[in-house]
């Protein structure tokens, strides 16, 4: 193969890992399985191509990279801010006193409010 069909394949193969925007990206998180195993293909592929100058090598794979983080920061954030919710909302919980007794503990209307807002934030984000 060629100098430049490889590079046009290259250049096809990152059109697959890019990141156009933040529709493209929720898609992306439903199912990112796919996508870290195309990046990672991707990836292998440019940095063991022995034929491709180093030039085009470090440009493409800055390219795979910073889709990478894109992908790394959103997915982060969304565990965070859910681990985060969830956390606070036990804290919140075993501080609640139960109505009958003196005792805290959950009570039930609590949970179910809690998952209900659990579901909001998991929408959401």
């Amino acid at each position: 193969m060629d100098y430049l069909s490889r590079r046009m394949e290259y250049e096809n193969l990152l059109k697959d890992v890019e990141i156009s925007g933040e529709e493209h990206l929720k898609v992306i998180l439903e199912n990112p399985a796919v996508y870290l195993r195309k990046a990672s293909e991707l990836r292998e592929k440019v940095s063991s191509d022995s034929f491709l100058p180093a030039e085009d090598k470090e440009r493409l794979l800055k390219k795979i990279n910073v889709n990478l983080e894109k992908f790394g920061k959103n997915k982060g954030s969304n565990f965070w801010n859910y681990a985060l919710a969830f956390l606070g909302g036990v804290g919140v919980g075993y501080v609640l006193p139960h109505p009958s007794e003196n005792k805290t503990e959950f009570t039930e209307d609590f949970m179910k409010g809690f998952y209900s807002e659990l579901g909001k934030i998991k929408n959401a984000v």
